[in-house]
């Protein structure tokens, strides 16, 4: 399976600690680590840095590269413009359908705090699993909400 981690924005959501030049994704909010590097850590474990791409906006270029060396430099997906979530995403799911048209890809975020990262990355794997066996196409990994947001 190949996992998009996708660490852009604006730094609008966090203010004062997020800004346009220093999102959140990049900063220590939560520990001695980014929410960034805290992502692809997570996922380490159990999965290997050649099966990790970073999806960010050019403007980051820098940042993701100093602060995930043990990310391959091809494994960077760098938007030439914001254009929010949906496009993004489509940009990087056409660039893995061309060099991985049969394999499972994962989405996840860079500034989502995750306790049991055990049976995050168990659910990561079943869902791998239910995909590859062709039970489903689309898989929805969530938590239940606590509030309206």
């Amino acid at each position: 399976m190949k996992i998009i981690v996708f660490a852009g924005g604006s730094g609008t959501r966090l203010w004062p600690l997020s800004r346009k030049n220093s999102p959140k994704q990049f900063g220590k909010i939560i520990g001695e680590h980014s929410t960034l590097q805290q992502a692809v850590e997570r996922l380490l474990p159990e999965f290997k840095a050649a099966d990790i791409y970073i999806a960010t906006g050019e403007q980051h270029r820098d940042v993701v590269m100093e602060q995930l060396p043990t990310i391959p430099k091809e494994n960077f997906i760098f938007e030439p413009t914001l254009q929010d979530v949906g496009p993004a995403i489509g940009l990087s799911a056409c660039l893995l359908e061309k060099k991985f048209s049969d394999e499972p890809v994962a989405i996840i975020w860079s500034d989502h705090l995750v306790n049991n990262e055990g049976a995050f990355r168990d659910s990561l794997r079943l869902a791998e699993k239910q995909v590859v066996d062709k039970q489903s196409d689309f898989i929805f990994i969530a938590q239940q909400p606590r509030f309206a947001n």
